[in-house]
């Protein structure tokens, strides 16, 4: 790591590289992840009619559009390598075994060989 002597100069550049956090989806994080894992469960398909059906009631009314929306984007960017974190943080959190953990040992496979 290099020193930088004028912080002033590299601190704003830093804050604006910043995204600020999505407030909606961290309210409703549990609930997401339990909709998405719901529908895949049910092997339905993820349409706007399914995610509506599967709002819980912990969603406010005025809150359902945005969250079926969400929902459904998280299922346009759902794939192999993201699918295991939904259906095993519940598991992990349990086990006491972080998702980095799980992370080191998806993509070294001696690390799995030699801890089973």
């Amino acid at each position: 790591m290099t020193y930088c002597a004028n912080k002033s100069i590299l601190y704003p550049a830093v804050r604006r590289e910043l995204v600020p956090p999505d407030t909606f989806r961290l309210r409703y994080r549990q609930t997401l992840s339990e909709t998405i894992k719901a529908i895949i469960l049910q092997q339905q398909a993820p349409t706007k009619k399914t995610v509506m059906a599967a709002v819980s009631s912990s969603v406010p009314e005025e809150d359902h559009d945005k969250f079926v929306k969400l929902v459904l984007e998280e299922f346009e960017n759902l794939h192999e390598g993201n699918a295991i974190i939904w259906f095993l943080k519940d598991i992990l959190h349990a086990l006491s075994i972080s998702e980095e953990k799980v992370r080191f040992l998806l993509y070294h496979h001696d690390g799995i060989r030699s801890s089973v």
